[in-house]
C-alpha cells in the first residue's frame, strides 16, 4: 500500500572527458526509510546492473552531494569509483564501467567488483555447490521454478552479497573463486553464479552472526545448533 523504493535511470552524456559516452545515469536511487534493512537497495541495484548488461550500457554513473555519506558508502563496494571533479552544483561523481577496456588486467574478485555484476573472471577456479530447493527459493528467489506475485520478502533474497553457511571440509576456496549453486532434488539445475569474497571458518556462532549480518537464509537459532554440529 506504499512505495518502498524506486530508481530511474536514463541514457544521457557523461559528465566527465573521464567517462565515455553515452552513458547510463541514475537519476534517482531511494529507499523509504520505513523498508530499511531489507536490502531493497541492493535490490534495485541489480535490477539496474542487469538492465545495462541487458541493452549493452556502459558506464553507469551517479552524481550525489557529500552529505549524503550513506548512499556513497553504499555505492562504492560495488565497483562505483569516484572521479576528482564535481559537478557544477558540487555532487560527487561516481561512476562504474560494465565493460572491461582492451588491455585490463583485473583478475578475480578485483575484476567482478569492477565490471560485475553478472560479469566475473571465468579463468579462476570453479567449485559446484549443493543447495536444497527450500534455500535456493529463498536464498536465489529469481530462480524458483514458479515465480512468486510479491517478491523481495527476504533480505537475504535480495542481497547480491550473500552468504552460503555449511561444513565442508574443503580449503581450496579462495577470494575470486566462482561458485556455481547447484539445486538438488526433482528439479535440479543450476540455478546461480557467485564470487567468492571471503571465507571464514569458525564455531562461534557469534562471530558468524556478525559476519553474515542478513545474508543467510539461517536464522540465530538455527546458527547456532549448526556451530555446536561443528564443535561435535
Amino acid at each position: 500500500s506504499s512505495l518502498a523504493g524506486i530508481c530511474i535511470v536514463k541514457i544521457e552524456d557523461a559528465p566527465s572527458a573521464a567517462v565515455p559516452s553515452p552513458a547510463l545515469k541514475i537519476c534517482s536511487f531511494k529507499v523509504s526509510e520505513g523498508f530499511s534493512g531489507n536490502r531493497y537497495s541492493e535490490l534495485l541495484l541489480r535490477a539496474t546492473l542487469a538492465h545495462a548488461t541487458e541493452r549493452n550500457c556502459t558506464p553507469l554513473f551517479v552524481t550525489v552531494f557529500e552529505r549524503h555519506a550513506r548512499l556513497v558508502e553504499f555505492f562504492e563496494p560495488f565497483g562505483f569509483d569516484r572521479l576528482p571533479e564535481r559537478t557544477s552544483r558540487g555532487e560527487l561523481v561516481l561512476w562504474k564501467p560494465t565493460l572491461p577496456a582492451v588491455g585490463d588486467t583485473l583478475s578475480g574478485l578485483a575484476f567482478h567488483v569492477r565490471y560485475g555484476p553478472p560479469r566475473f573472471d571465468v579463468h579462476q577456479a570453479w567449485h559446484l555447490v549443493p543447495i536444497q530447493p527450500r534455500f535456493s527459493h529463498v536464498l536465489f528467489p529469481e530462480s524458483r521454478p514458479d515465480r512468486l506475485l510479491f517478491e523481495g520478502m527476504h533480505a537475504f533474497g535480495n542481497a547480491i552479497r550473500k552468504a552460503y553457511l555449511c561444513h565442508s571440509p574443503t580449503r581450496r576456496l579462495d577470494a575470486g573463486s566462482v561458485l556455481v549453486f547447484y539445486r538438488t532434488g526433482p528439479q535440479a539445475a543450476l540455478v546461480a553464479v557467485g564470487v567468492t569474497e571471503r571465507v571464514i571458518r569458525t564455531t562461534d556462532p557469534a562471530e558468524v552472526s556478525r559476519e553474515v549480518a542478513k545474508r543467510t537464509v539461517y536464522t540465530q537459532a538455527e546458527i547456532v545448533d549448526h556451530s555446536r554440529k561443528q564443535l561435535l
